[in-house]
């Protein structure tokens, strides 16, 4: 063997050698592209499904705060009925019967003088 043919054959496996490595590392550099676009794209649906959250969050927050102004009309509006009953109802508990004696006959007598409060004074 000449040293040209053994210059060759070193030339030849280093070639070789050399052609593998490149290969190897393209194979390599695919994987690694393909990874980092999984991993933009998942930051990109995560960034979308957060925003997506914020925006429910801050719609109910807004529809919530609507609720509250249509409770406190309503509110608003029968709190003079709930506070007159409230005054007939502790009155009605403070009441006395006007005869001691006949219980029943001074709940019958109570009860007819609301009933003509109520109707306006008609008995």
């Amino acid at each position: 063997m000449t040293p040209a043919t053994i210059g060759l054959i070193v030339l030849g496996v280093l070639l070789a050698i050399s052609t593998a490595g490149n290969a190897y590392f393209w194979h390599e550099r695919d994987g690694l592209i393909q990874r980092e676009a999984t991993v933009q794209q998942l930051q990109r649906d995560t960034r979308e499904a957060a925003n997506t959250c914020t925006r429910s969050v801050e719609d109910l927050g807004k529809k919530g705060a609507e609720r509250d102004q249509r409770l406190a009309a309503a509110l608003s509006r029968v709190a003079p009925a709930v506070a007159a009953d409230q005054r007939a109802a502790l009155a009605a508990l403070a009441a006395k019967p006007d005869d001691p004696k006949d219980l029943c006959g001074s709940l019958e007598r109570y009860l007819r003088r609301q009933l003509e409060a109520e109707r306006g004074g008609t008995p």
